[in-house]
């Protein structure tokens, strides 16, 4: 969604956090009571590692101007990756970091 501009890109770290805060809760709801931390960096490397191919998908189709049926000049094309994309690399990327070693 936010990577057609249907969403807010400032809104991902709120709905990241949102997605996780009830995720946890459903498993305490479930009766679990392990660690909410290795939860996190599970969660943090399954979604790096689904999404890896996010940011190098989307920016090559930018430089080979090959956004869809839409005819995009470079520039717009490289606002776009800036505007819709960036907010997603960026919360791909800090998922990585959390699963990575510490």
């Amino acid at each position: 969604m936010v990577a057609h501009g249907l969403m807010d890109p400032d809104l991902l770290p709120e709905i990241a956090a949102s997605c996780l805060d009830g995720y946890l809760k459903g498993l305490r709801d479930g009766g679990w009571a392990g660690s909410e931390d290795a939860v996190r960096v599970a969660v943090g490397a399954c979604d790096a590692a689904k999404f890896s191919w996010f940011g190098p998908a989307v920016l090559g189709r930018t430089v080979s101007n090959d956004l869809g049926s839409s005819n995009y000049s470079k520039d717009e094309a490289a606002e776009l990756v800036v505007e819709r994309v960036a907010g997603m690399v960026t919360l791909i990327t800090d998922w990585a970091r959390l699963a990575g070693p510490g």
